[in-house]
């Protein structure tokens, strides 16, 4: 096991229209453009399995200039790639949904909808909320099917769970549009202790909460079975974002569609963790190699060793970059 600990760096979405994905994080979700890349027949080309001739455009955006919890846009050769799943496809094993802390979710939601996105759900806001404070959520489909969820912590005083959450998510600040980096991704997994495992051997991350859930509402919403129960463990660094959510269907079956990804698409491609030594952290866990450890110039770092690899528990793409 690594004895440092290292939270979610990027979050990476292949995307069919850089400029139009570009617009919406940065326009309606408030992240900054860090930095862009282009190239063609390089080592980050092939680390990505961009074929031969085919050229690559990225863009790494930010939340007030944070390193974790970013997103990195891909576009290859003008979009041209398949969608990593289907509208339809709400339950499957792999990385499924980014979320994030707003401020307010009805200014948030009422923005969505003018731009032309509609929420699975609207988000229930309760006339009374008890002592404890409650979340509000906002699933929607993003730009290239990306799955998104706005999360706003809502009531309880500062010495319950959530208003002490609230006042570290606003020591954290808020981007320009009411939105933090990503806090959290949901990794839907087949396999829990598997993915578990390579969580803690590769970065370090331990499991802070494990709970299952499951309820009616909730399951209609995301095409499960009505009395489907998940178990989930979320994994945390000792930083406030960039967690990881493991969620296991414990009593229903969901398809895998890592398979889609180990070639360029659009959707949620990979997410990354910047760690001390990547060939060690491959041969711990003995994850399967995508693309070998190579000197990558990855976007916002420069020259770096970097390999994919696929999760032990899911199959989902993960790069590690040795920082």
């Amino acid at each position: 096991m690594t004895d440092r600990s290292s939270a979610l760096a990027t979050a990476v979405f292949g995307t069919r229209d850089l400029e139009a994905a570009t617009r919406f994080y940065s326009d309606i979700i408030g992240f900054e453009v860090a930095s862009e890349v282009t190239a063609t027949d390089t080592a980050l080309t092939r680390h990505w399995h961009v074929p031969p001739g085919k050229t690559l455009r990225g863009a790494l955006l930010q939340a007030n200039g944070n390193d974790i919890g970013q997103i990195l846009l891909l576009e290859v050769d003008g979009g041209d790639v398949p969608a990593l799943r289907s509208p339809e496809e709400r339950a499957f094993v792999g990385l499924f949904n980014i979320n994030l802390y707003v401020k307010d979710i009805r200014t948030t939601t009422d923005m969505l909808k003018r731009e032309g996105f509609t929420p699975w759900a609207d988000p229930i806001i309760p006339a009374e909320v008890g002592p404890q404070g409650t979340t509000l959520e906002l699933l929607f489909d993003g730009p290239d099917g990306v799955i998104i969820n706005v999360v706003q912590l809502y009531g309880g005083d500062e010495d319950t769970v959530i208003g002490k959450l609230r006042a570290d998510v606003e020591a954290v600040r808020f981007s320009a549009r009411g939105s933090t980096t990503v806090a959290t991704t949901t990794h839907t997994v087949a396999d829990t202790h598997d993915a578990i495992a390579f969580y803690r051997t590769a970065t370090g991350m331990q499991p802070i909460l494990e709970l299952d859930v499951g309820s009616p509402e909730a399951n209609r919403m995301m095409g499960r079975p009505e009395h489907g129960t998940s178990h989930v463990t979320l994994m945390s660094s000792k930083e406030l974002c960039g967690k990881v959510l493991c969620s296991h269907p414990t009593n229903y079956s969901v398809p895998n569609v890592t398979e889609r990804t180990l070639l360029p698409g659009a959707g949620y491609w990979a997410h990354s963790f910047r760690i001390a030594n990547v060939d060690k952290a491959i041969e711990a866990t003995r994850a399967p190699v995508h693309s070998p450890a190579n000197t990558v110039d990855v976007p916002g770092l420069g020259p770096r060793r970097a390999a994919l690899v696929r999760c032990p528990g899911s199959g989902a793409l993960t790069e590690l970059i040795e920082d």
